[in-house]
Formats: C-alpha cells, sequence, structure tokens
C-alpha cells in the first residue's frame, strides 16, 4: 500500500471515522443530563439532622458522636510520643454506633469538618507509624459481638484549624450522609 492509497482510505473515512464517538454516546443513551444527574447524586449535599439525644439514624444505624479533641497523648509502636510534621495536629473523635446488622455500615467514609466547612479524611499518611486504629464505621473484629458500639478515629488538621463535626458517609445513601457535632 502506498502513502496515496493510505491517504485515500483516511481522507475516504475521516467522516465516519469522527462520527463513530457521538453515534456510541447516543447508542449507549448517555447524555448529558443522565451524566450530570449521576454526577450530583453522587455528591454528598443533603446532611442528616441528628434527633434525640444527639443520636443521627443513617444508613440502618443509630450514631452518635462522644467527643471531638485534639489528641496529645498518640504514641507509635515504640510507645514513644507521636506528632504529625510541621504545625498539623491530630484530632481523634469517639462515635457510638447502634446497628441490627454488623456489617450495616460496613465501608463508609469518615471526615472530620473543620470550622471553615473544609473536610479531611480519617486515617491519613501523616498518621503512619502512629498506633492508632484502623478508620471504621464497624465494631473491631477482636470484639464480642454486640449491636452497641464505640470507635475512636483519628484525623489530622493543619496547626490553625479546629474540629467541628464529624460526616459519615455510605455511597449508597447519597447524596445524604450523617453530620455529628458534639452538641448534637
Amino acid at each position: 500500500m502506498t502513502s496515496t492509497q493510505s491517504r485515500g482510505w483516511w481522507r475516504h473515512n475521516r467522516w465516519g471515522l469522527i462520527a463513530v464517538v457521538p453515534s456510541l454516546v447516543v447508542a449507549i443513551g448517555f447524555t448529558y443530563s443522565t451524566a450530570y444527574n449521576a454526577y450530583w447524586k453522587h455528591h454528598p449535599r443533603e446532611p442528616v439532622a441528628a434527633g434525640e439525644g444527639g443520636w443521627v439514624s443513617y444508613g440502618g444505624a443509630r450514631i452518635r458522636l462522644l467527643g471531638l479533641a485534639p489528641a496529645y497523648n498518640v504514641k507509635d509502636y515504640g510507645g514513644k510520643p507521636f506528632g504529625p510534621p510541621g504545625t498539623a495536629r491530630i484530632w481523634r473523635a469517639t462515635l457510638a454506633f447502634e446497628v441490627s446488622d454488623k456489617d450495616t455500615l460496613a465501608g463508609c467514609d469518615l471526615l472530620l469538618e473543620d470550622t471553615d466547612g473544609r473536610t479531611y479524611s480519617a486515617g491519613p499518611s501523616e498518621l503512619r507509624g502512629a498506633r492508632v486504629p484502623y478508620p471504621s464505621c464497624t465494631q473491631d473484629s477482636l470484639a464480642t459481638p454486640s449491636p452497641r458500639y464505640e470507635v475512636a478515629v483519628y484525623f489530622v488538621l493543619p496547626g490553625t484549624a479546629k474540629g467541628a463535626a464529624v460526616r459519615v458517609q455510605l455511597d449508597t445513601k447519597l447524596p445524604h450522609y450523617a453530620r455529628l457535632t458534639a452538641a448534637g
């Protein structure tokens, strides 16, 4: 095949090749509207407020924030004091859960919201080497199974940030999420 024939084939099929992508989009039925709705639905936008006693009913469980404060007594695996780099500070949230099934909240995301509305993930890389539990909404696998349990979750915030609330999110419940404050 010569270069003339090669250019001829591309020139001859150019419009067909250009039309392939839009044709596939139409054939699959993926429109801008459905893409936008899928995006919008899968982002946390609607907090579930606390009810009586500061408990939030979310995802088939009841959740309550028992405490939220800077953590000063974090140790490394050798028993020595552990601190994050720079001026960052470690925060600890203690959460209480009531569940009917131990896997009700499996796969949750835990985030700490500061007073400016910024969020920080639980168990960041800055805590590597610290003796802290794995961030989870489920009971420790070594504990005696119970429908009511507590977990401690650790976060790292910039030195000037202050924790205001903890968010519990399940992908299957978005756009709703549980927003827990110390005041309830």
